[in-house]
């Protein structure tokens, strides 16, 4: 029996939602704009740990998932994507103040739908529902996978691995516009982090973890606090670079699923609820900050989201709404999409996928 025999099911794996739960409600707090001190607004790392996340994922259920690896990725993506799209695209067109520089009409909505980036009035390639951009990066990695799937299922992670960067390299390459910006981002190698991740876990011998926990707890404690000092002292700075979230992204995974190999559990009930809702928490919260940006402010200026108490208030309200929503629709929903597509076939990889 080989040593990867022993890897932890992906049901026991609850330290990836305490890591969900901590790069939503990160990013949550990052959109809010609150500052502290000389300190700017940090949080936006949160869609790098996502994404490291999100390699690791892949190339674990790829193991285990063949013929629907596609289809469930899609049912679990597009129905909230595309539901939050549409109140999204209806709210701006009722108050346009929401979001001023959001373009306008129906081709912006029919390219946010179907993941293709475009350019807004303001320049930025950002789609009706702003935090959207991320799943346009998510959804062309789902797509490279599932190619690489089809090409050979025993070599489908080097394969994946492959194509990202020979999709990154013609993008730097050849000049096409939008799609040269957009998919020539290095944010894209933090997929490739994050599988490279998935196989140091996969050989990882279990009671040497264990001897290396002190050092795996200093290192994923010490890459929260770099990930917060850089962004809120450095990144924004003249030279700052996107690279570094990246690099203590993948620190923190790694020492994360290194301690579950050893045996160590690091959730909660609360953590892995809210990891299970992070992705209709990532949907909503935008909208639900600008209702109390150019809303309820007004008459309670006290419950502005740049202020600590406000922002407190948005990051509170936005994680139970998102848990409302996740457990009496979203997840509900979702076990009936997959039911009527995939017939009875169970999940066994919980919301991790």
């Amino acid at each position: 029996m080989t040593n990867t025999d022993h890897l932890a099911p992906v049901d026991k794996l609850n330290g990836l939602q305490t890591l969900r739960a901590v790069a939503a409600i990160g990013v949550v707090e990052a959109h809010t704009g609150v500052t502290f001190g000389t300190w700017h607004t940090f949080g936006t790392f949160g869609v790098d740990i996502f994404f490291v996340l999100s390699g690791f994922i892949m190339a674990m259920i790829s193991q285990q998932e063949h013929n629907s690896f596609l289809v469930r990725r899609l049912t679990r993506i597009l129905p909230p994507y595309w539901t939050f799209t549409l109140i999204t695209y209806v709210a701006f067109k009722v108050m346009p103040s929401l979001d001023a520089a959001s373009t306008r009409g129906i081709k912006p909505l029919i390219e946010s739908l179907l993941f293709i980036p475009y350019k807004r009035m303001d320049g930025t390639m950002f789609p009706v529902l702003g935090s959207g951009w991320t799943l346009n990066y998510e959804i062309c990695f789902y797509l490279i996978f599932a190619l690489a799937l089809l090409i050979c299922n025993k070599r489908a992670i080097w394969i994946a691995l492959c194509l990202l960067f020979m999709l990154m390299a013609t993008a730097h390459l050849v000049s096409i516009g939008t799609f040269s910006a957009f998919y020539g981002n290095g944010i894209m190698t933090e997929f490739a982090a994050g599988i490279i991740s998935y196989k140091i876990y996969s050989v990882a011998n279990p009671s040497v973890c264990k001897h290396l926990r002190p050092l795996l707890y200093c290192a994923g404690i010490i890459s929260i606090c770099l990930l917060a000092w850089y962004e809120g002292t450095r990144f924004f700075n003249p030279g700052g670079s996107r690279i570094w979230f990246g690099v203590f992204s993948y620190v923190l995974l790694q020492s994360v699923t290194l301690l579950t190999r050893s045996g160590k559990d690091l959730s909660c009930r609360v953590t892995t609820l809210i990891g299970d809702s992070s992705y209709t928490l990532y949907l909503i919260h935008l909208l639900l900050l600008s209702v109390f940006k150019h809303c309820i402010s007004h008459n309670f200026p006290l419950l502005q989201p740049t202020h600590l108490f406000g922002s407190i208030v948005v990051i509170v309200a936005s994680v139970l709404l998102s848990v409302i929503i996740y457990k009496n629709i979203e997840n509900p929903a979702h076990r009936y999409i997959n039911l009527l597509i995939l017939g009875g076939r169970t999940n066994t990889l919980r919301q991790h996928a």
